[in-house]
């Protein structure tokens, strides 16, 4: 072998051996990170095409799930089989105790009890701040888990019911309750140790109260339905909190049924191995077709039917204080501007009104369940300055800031405004 052979033959054997090296590297940096995406697996559903998304209108279910609590509130059974739609059983007296949960919402009861009636997203959380004021209770998120019944999910509760196992029940819930049953928390799995983890990321905006209630709120409804549905408990190895302890959180744990962590860097969910692999008792193969069917109708439906008017209001709730024009909204909604005008058009609708219902919606859901001072509200929703934001107030409510925020305050259960 001459040198130039010898020469190239070392060079490749020392290119072979950082090679081998950098992959060694590359697997050791994997390991000790140990994180890696949710992948399919035996006894496990596969979270990869569920897109938990918020929805800037949901269906009325859940409404309807807080009426018919709310109206148990006072330990009489008017509640507990009410059809808020129901004219026919729906005296005055009860109708007035609406008033109260619905106030600020332009929702009524009959409204609610249509389900192809869609809900904004802001009237949905100003009836979730209404709810906390009048139950006047720690422990609400906890209160409705343990009334939840699988009619209250409608359709998709007995979906759920029906499927075969815990794993296809899951994928359900969690592809379809953003929409059907309302979910205001976000949702990230990832498999740690071949252990899956869920972990909740609520939005920042909304008032402490409002935060820890929605994140305990999807928590334990999750415990709730897996116990209307298995024979076993939900299967948490542990549960950690970014809350500190509270005194009242002793019913919490014993629902929870695993060792409870507060002060954690974020809120998350250890979920047993073989959590997933559990026949469920009434499972029944047609009836989960049916519903199955109907949900994704239902789903596509929806879905479809933002192709203009609804995913512009998704986009524009999301990007308001970016002061969205109808260019760059066409641009990312995959539109020129001048197809998306004439399909707006199509729908009776326009760019321009559609800004001045996000604004408007926004406007309300920010003053009804977060603490920011008009300016920061003005920011929010891309206005020049704080002026110009309340003479919009002015025009389109009629009323001050000020004003518009003492109508929207939740209300107690006697129906007097609660202090702010």
């Amino acid at each position: 072998m001459n040198s130039s052979s010898y020469t190239i033959t070392c060079t490749f054997c020392k290119f072979i051996w950082f090679l081998l090296k950098f992959m060694q590297y590359l697997y050791c940096w994997k390991q000790a990170t140990n994180v890696i995406e949710t992948e399919s697996a035996a006894g496990r559903p596969d979270f990869k095409d569920v897109e938990v998304r918020t929805y800037g209108k949901l269906r009325a279910t859940k409404v309807r799930f807080y009426l018919r609590y709310f109206l148990s509130l006072d330990g009489t059974s008017q509640g507990a089989d009410f059809s808020p739609g129901d004219t026919t059983r729906a005296d005055e007296s009860v109708k007035g105790r609406l008033e109260p949960l619905l106030r600020g919402t332009g929702i009524d009861a009959t409204r609610i009890e249509n389900d192809e009636e869609l809900i904004a997203l802001s009237d949905y959380m100003l009836v979730v701040a209404n709810l906390l004021k009048a139950a006047q209770s720690s422990s609400l998120a906890l209160d409705l888990a343990k009334s939840l019944r699988l009619n209250d999910l409608g359709i998709l509760g007995y979906a759920i019911a029906s499927s075969q196992t815990t794993a296809d029940a899951a994928y359900l819930w969690h592809k379809f309750n953003t929409l059907f049953f309302g979910n205001l928390v976000q949702l990230k799995y990832i498999t740690r140790n071949k252990q899956l983890i869920a972990y909740y990321l609520p939005f920042e905006d909304f008032r402490p109260e409002l935060f820890d209630f929605f994140l305990e709120e999807k928590i334990l409804i999750d415990v709730a339905l897996y116990k209307l549905i298995s024979d076993t408990d939900y299967p948490i190895e542990k549960l950690e909190l970014t809350r500190p302890i509270n005194d009242s959180d002793a019913d919490f744990r014993e629902m929870i049924g695993a060792p409870v962590y507060y002060g954690r860097q974020a809120n998350a969910l250890f979920i047993r191995e073989h959590a997933y692999d559990q026949l469920l008792w009434g499972r029944n193969r047609e009836t989960n077709s049916v519903c199955v069917s109907h949900i994704e109708t239902v789903f596509n439906y929806v879905n479809s039917h933002t192709t203009a008017t609804m995913q512009v209001l998704d986009y524009l709730y999301r990007h308001l204080s970016e002061s969205p024009s109808m260019e760059t909204t066409a641009l990312s909604l995959k539109y020129s501007p001048r197809a998306l005008a004439k399909q707006l058009d199509k729908e009776d609708s326009s760019f321009r009104d559609l800004l001045l219902q996000a604004k408007e919606e926004m406007t309300r859901t920010y003053i009804g369940t977060t603490n920011f001072t008009a300016e920061e509200i003005a920011e929010r929703l891309g206005f020049l300055d704080v002026n110009s934001f309340r003479r919009f107030v002015r025009k389109s409510t009629g009323k001050t800031v000020n004003g518009l925020r003492k109508i929207s305050a939740p209300m107690d259960k006697n129906g007097s405004l609660g202090s702010r």
